[in-house]
């Protein structure tokens, strides 16, 4: 028995014209039990939407990292190489207290590593455009055309990789 399509939303409903106001019924209702007054098939989808929301933030972080992890080892110009690093920092940061809260998550750095590499190296490329613009051949070179960092080095506060412009 599919329970989303057997019980309707309850009158009154406010899902659509005020968002808070559902969400404090809900709680509501759910803190008193009151079943008969869950909208059952909403509820339901805001909580996929949560999981899915952080899975989308734990994408976003991932390929932050590894566009700044390229740009740190790979950059000639080491100006802006203060820069990147804090961006690692803030960003492995933000990654830690996701991961605190969703230890879930850990798993699947691996293949959002795999999944978004590509994205990350044409966008660390685009930034390069930039502010390097006369480089960006050797920098399309010079990139790994697969993930050349572990999950493990992603996650790692320490690491920062070594490039040959030092």
């Amino acid at each position: 028995m599919n329970i989303q399509r057997t019980i309707p939303s309850p009158p009154g409903d406010d899902y659509e014209t005020d968002f808070l106001r559902w969400t404090e019924r809900q709680a509501d209702a759910l803190r008193a039990r009151d079943l008969a007054q869950i909208d059952w098939h909403n509820l339901i989808e805001e909580v996929e939407s949560l999981g899915r929301s952080q899975r989308k933030e734990l994408m976003s972080r991932v390929t932050v990292i590894l566009v700044h992890l390229l740009k740190y080892e790979h950059g000639i110009d080491r100006q802006p190489s203060a820069k990147w690093r804090t961006t690692l920092l803030v960003q492995r940061q933000e990654l830690f207290g996701l991961l605190d809260t969703n230890p879930s998550l850990v798993r699947e750095i691996a293949d959002i590593i795999d999944r978004k590499y590509a994205f990350a190296r044409a966008r660390a490329l685009s930034e390069f455009l930039e502010y390097e613009p006369g480089r960006n051949s050797y920098y399309d070179d010079t990139f790994p055309d697969t993930c050349p960092y572990t999950a493990e080095q992603v996650r790692d506060l320490g690491f920062h990789p070594e490039g040959q412009a030092r």
